[in-house]
């Protein structure tokens, strides 16, 4: 049990059928989630993606629609500062 070393999100998400992520930038965002070595290649039909990165709305429609053609859902989950 535990935390474990993984390689790339391509790698956790093999084993996972939830995952998470918050990255900065629009282009760490498609890579981490659509690139290549990204989660969306390796979670199982049925996976949940929950995104909680700040990003471009429009960004998160092309991540909706690839998460969708693999039978993936896909949850937006901003998270930002609370003012008080």
């Amino acid at each position: 049990m535990g935390a474990q070393f993984a390689s790339s999100p391509l790698s956790v998400a093999s084993s996972s059928d939830t995952a998470f992520s918050t990255v900065g930038y629009p282009s760490d965002v498609r890579s981490v989630l659509i690139g290549s070595s990204g989660a969306l290649n390796s979670l199982g039909p049925g996976g949940i993606l929950f995104d909680m990165t700040t990003s471009d709305p429009s960004l998160a429609v092309e991540i909706a629609s690839a998460a969708s053609a693999k039978g993936l859902f896909l949850v937006v989950t901003v998270v930002r500062k609370m003012e008080h």
